[in-house]
């Protein structure tokens, strides 16, 4: 049986020759020295980038500068499995009390799984000089280190009727399964120290509407 060939001849972005053939439906691709060099080279150049935006990123974070780079900075470190968990743990040291920050603060940590971050969010949560909304925002990342799925809201956690009612959770529901995994990954402890920490809430917070969250929120994910 005869084959009708057809032949291709690309260029790597390196200038390094590439050549393809279509045989019938098929894409064949014969890869010369050269253009094999070159997808090398590419490679090396998402990493190099990669690893260079993740630096950037935590100095945003770190420094605030440049300013205008912020949510690029916050959006970025959510995809950096080292330098991520590093700038979100050191976020969550000193959280903002202003809504709309938190709630990006929120969203990003979300995107990451990490034991820093968790020894970070349980710090917040026991301290009485970090804002009762950032407490609480915190105490509600803390509780999906116990059930990864559990996304009320830190504005929903405060209404317990909320709670009560099933009500609060958010679309784009972030688990393990699509989180990114940061370099220091949660401990086999991690959802027992989770509990733990929502538990000591329920007992100690200064807060009524955070101890009175926080106990349902254990009755809540206890359940599931």
């Amino acid at each position: 049986m005869t084959t009708n060939a057809f032949h291709l001849k690309g260029s790597a972005r390196s200038g390094a020759s590439c050549s393809w053939f279509i045989a019938g439906a098929m894409l064949v691709a014969v890869s010369t020295p050269g253009c094999a060099s070159a997808q090398r080279g590419d490679s090396v150049s998402f990493e190099a980038r990669h690893a260079a935006d993740c630096r950037l990123a935590s100095q945003v974070l770190t420094t605030g500068e440049p300013a205008p780079r912020h949510a690029w900075a916050m959006s970025t470190i959510a995809r950096c499995a080292d330098q991520g968990p590093q700038a979100l743990a050191r976020l969550w040291s000193t959280p903002p009390s202003d809504g709309a920050a938190l709630d990006e603060l929120v969203r990003t940590t979300r995107r990451v799984r990490d034991q820093r971050i968790l020894t970070a969010l349980i710090a917040s949560t026991e301290r009485a000089d970090v804002p009762p909304e950032a407490r609480m925002a915190a105490l509600v990342l803390v509780a999906t280190y116990a059930w990864p799925s559990f996304a009320y809201s830190w504005r929903m956690a405060l209404d317990s009727a909320a709670i009560n009612a099933g009500r609060g959770q958010g679309p784009g529901i972030v688990t393990d399964e699509h989180a990114l995994i940061g370099t220091s990954p949660p401990g086999a402890d991690a959802p027992g120290m989770a509990r733990a920490a929502v538990k000591k809430s329920s007992d100690r917070d200064p807060d009524a509407r955070i101890r009175d969250a926080a106990s349902r929120i254990t009755i809540y994910i206890e359940k599931r």
